[in-house]
């Protein structure tokens, strides 16, 4: 999951305040521990997300 996908999925505008939702929506997962970062070594422009699980 990207920024990008996750804005897609819940069919969040690409505007800049739909993008400040969708980076809140992930911060707020990976504090709670509900997802992780897939590549550490990844640009943070690149980041993507995994579930806690996998």
């Amino acid at each position: 999951m990207t920024n990008s996908s996750l804005r897609t999925r819940f069919g969040i505008d690409d505007s800049n305040s739909g993008s400040v939702i969708s980076s809140r929506i992930i911060k707020d997962a990976k504090k709670k521990g509900f997802i992780k970062v897939f590549d550490e070594t990844a640009a943070p422009k690149n980041i993507s997300y995994i579930p806690y699980w996998a």
